[in-house]
């Protein structure tokens, strides 16, 4: 009785970089298409991401590729490489093997799901790929907040209010009069955060957003001022002179023994501050 052939997928990637050298689109095909033909594999799909980061996971054919391995429409994925980056290209492949389905590599022969020994591998390639990924995060850390401490803007939305000069926060003396007029309506004239934001809009008071040009859902926005972004504004000390570096963690909030609070220019005195 003649057996099937294994059903496999091949997916090729090359950067915009990579397209001149040996690791070109036809060059992987044509490898890959061998190694398939050498080992028992019959190509039924082939996935295909030109011009895309070996370091980005957002790839339309890998993305692809992966909803295919959950519907089970073919056993193995051949591969080159995967990803660039050793966390990433584990993390993929976890992935496709917990579909059921392996990864074999033509030109990484460590890289193999489908033998207890390229197990074993793709293991301890897991251990260090986890290193490499807290040691990255740690010194990137580090990084910030040395540049932080010196004075240099450590990431994120500029608030408003402010402008980046040589890196380093500055009033933007335009925008901080909207901030100091906020403060005064809030503090001195008693209004409400719904009133204030009523006001902004019926001058036509553009947003952050606005002037930054930043999508919402991948669509312009007209910007409106909300209550709850005028009461955010209120209470964050940077407008008396302290940046809160680090207050902010993917969405967690951290503890305050986290927190570097770092000084910058002051729009308000701190006793405006204390009154709203």
């Amino acid at each position: 009785m003649t057996m099937m052939p294994r059903r496999a997928a091949t997916y090729r990637r090359v950067s915009t970089e990579e397209q001149v050298s040996n690791h070109s689109l036809g060059n992987q095909s044509d490898k890959l298409a061998a190694f398939a033909e050498q080992q028992g594999y019959a190509i039924v799909r082939d996935y295909v991401d030109p011009g895309h980061s070996g370091t980005i996971r957002k790839r339309p054919g890998l993305e692809q590729l992966l909803q295919d391995a959950q519907a089970g429409l073919f056993d193995t994925v051949l591969i080159d490489r995967l990803a660039r980056s050793t966390h990433l290209a584990y993390t993929l492949i976890q992935e496709l093997v917990d579909a059921g389905v392996g990864v074999r590599s033509y030109s990484e022969p460590q890289i193999d799901s489908t033998t207890p020994m390229g197990k074993v591998s793709l293991g301890v390639t897991a251990i260090f790929a986890e290193l490499e990924r807290d040691t990255f995060m740690q010194r990137s850390r580090e990084g910030r907040r040395k540049g932080v401490t010196s004075g240099l803007h450590g990431g994120g939305l500029i608030p408003y209010g402010y402008e980046l000069k040589d890196r380093r926060m500055v009033i933007n003396e335009s925008t901080a009069e909207v901030i100091r007029m906020m403060f005064n309506w809030y503090a001195e004239s008693r209004w409400s955060a719904t009133k204030i934001s009523r006001e902004l809009n019926a001058l036509n008071v553009p947003t952050l957003y606005r002037l930054t040009g930043r999508l919402i859902n991948g669509q312009m926005t007209p910007g409106f001022w909300h209550p709850a972004t005028v009461l955010h504004i209120l209470k964050n000390r940077v407008y008396m002179g302290e940046h809160q570096f680090g207050r902010q963690n993917g969405g967690r909030t951290n503890p305050l023994s986290d927190v570097l609070a770092v000084q910058v220019p002051a729009i308000v005195t701190p006793e405006v501050w204390e009154a709203a």
